[in-house]
C-alpha cells in the first residue's frame, strides 16, 4: 500500500469515524429530549397530586371550622354560602341537620340533589321547603316528611301537589282546624 492510499483510507476512517460520532450526538440528543419529556411528565402529574392533595386538605379543614362553629353554636348561613362543591362536604353539611343540607342546596348546589333532599325531609319544615324553593315540584319523600306534620301537610297539598291526595289530607285532617281548611281548598 503506498502512501496515497494510506491517505485515502485514513481519511475513509475518519469518515466513518465522524459518522459514528455524529449519530451518536443525534442519539444522546433524541435521548435527552425523551429524558426531558418525561421528567415534565412526571412533574405535571407531581402538581397535580399536590393539587388533590391540596383540595383534600382545604375541604378537611372547612369541615373542622364547621365543627367548631357547630359545636359553639356559631354556625351561620354565611359560613354555608361560601363553600366549594364538594360531596364530602355535603355529606358533611348534611349531617349537621336539615337547616344546613338545605342552605347547602340553596347556597352552594343551587341545585336539588339527593343527599340534600333526603337530609332536609328529616324535618317537615325543611322537607316543604326543598319542595317548594329547590325541587319545585312535588315528590314522595319530600311529601312523607310534610305529612307528619299536619300544617305542613296542608301547606304541601296548597303549594307544591297543588292537588288533594290522601296523603296529605289524612295528615291535615289530624288537626281539626287544618281540616277545615283543607274542606274549604279542596273539597272533601
Amino acid at each position: 500500500m503506498n502512501n496515497k492510499t494510506a491517505h485515502k483510507s485514513l481519511t475513509s476512517l475518519e469518515k466513518l469515524l465522524l459518522s459514528i460520532t455524529i449519530c451518536s450526538y443525534i442519539c444522546i440528543a433524541i435521548l435527552a429530549t425523551l429524558l426531558i419529556r418525561q421528567r415534565n411528565l412526571v412533574e405535571q402529574q407531581i402538581t397535580e397530586v399536590m393539587q388533590q392533595i391540596t383540595e383534600v386538605l382545604k375541604i378537611e379543614n372547612i369541615k373542622s371550622e364547621l365543627s367548631t362553629k357547630y359545636a359553639n353554636e356559631t354556625l351561620n348561613w354565611a359560613d354555608i354560602k361560601d363553600l366549594p362543591v364538594d360531596d364530602s362536604l355535603r355529606t358533611f353539611v348534611c349531617q349537621l341537620g336539615p337547616e344546613w343540607a338545605f342552605g347547602y342546596a340553596v347556597y352552594v348546589d343551587k341545585k336539588p340533589h339527593n343527599e340534600t333532599r333526603t337530609a332536609a325531609s328529616r324535618d317537615p319544615y325543611y322537607a316543604f321547603a326543598y319542595a317548594f324553593s329547590i325541587d319545585k315540584k312535588p315528590l314522595d319523600e319530600t311529601r312523607t316528611a310534610c305529612c307528619k306534620d299536619p300544617f305542613w301537610a296542608y301547606y304541601y297539598a296548597k303549594e307544591v301537589d297543588m292537588k288533594p291526595l290522601d296523603e296529605t289530607r289524612e295528615a291535615a285532617y289530624k288537626d281539626p282546624m287544618l281540616k277545615l281548611f283543607y274542606i274549604d281548598r279542596f273539597g272533601e
